[in-house]
């Protein structure tokens, strides 16, 4: 269950419903408010083949979802600190193997034949030459690609990068929520 953040589900419910979704976003804002658990609920919404609605998340009961939970979906490509797809000596930044990795899985058929979802979590970490590289792929991304960077310091990612992304800006939950 996704507390909080009303105004970017509804949002991001129109944007399923209405088929345009972009190829990349970029979830923005504090630490630990829920950009990477709307994150994961839209890749579920991409990668569920038996959900029945366009609504942000997956059936949550099927194959696809349950690979999800697991962690184990081969059309979720999850790069961060501590999940990195090439491990590396710098423990500062995330380096270019990995977008070269990433760009290298993307270039694979999708398991089921629809989209692939790249998650990038804590985008702001990228070295220099992963953003370049990165940037590369966002200007000519993959057909059936979507990205997800998230971070809580944009303006760390080149300004190009920023540019080919759609924006979306989270808060602190109330405590209400």
């Amino acid at each position: 269950m996704i507390v909080g953040h009303e105004r970017n589900i509804r949002y991001l419910t129109r944007v399923l419903e209405r088929g345009s979704i972009a190829h990349a976003y970029l979830f923005s804002g504090p630490e630990a408010v829920g950009k990477k658990t709307i994150a994961l609920a839209l890749a579920a919404s991409f990668l569920c083949r038996e959900r029945s609605a366009l609504t942000v998340g997956g059936c949550g009961v099927c194959e696809d979802c349950g690979a999800l939970a697991r962690g184990a979906h081969p059309d979720l490509l999850l790069i961060s600190h501590e999940q990195p797809l090439i491990a590396s000596e710098n423990k500062r930044e995330l380096g270019i193997k990995n977008i070269h990795e990433l760009q290298r899985r993307l270039g694979m058929s999708s398991w089921r034949g629809g989209k692939k979802v790249a998650v990038i979590d804590g985008a702001d970490a990228l070295s220099r030459d992963a953003q370049t590289a990165l940037l590369k792929i966002l200007e000519d991304p993959p057909r059936a690609a979507v990205f997800f960077l998230i971070t809580n310091a944009p303006e760390s990612l080149f300004p190009t990068i920023r540019s080919r992304c759609v924006r979306v800006g989270f808060a602190a939950v109330s405590d209400g929520d």
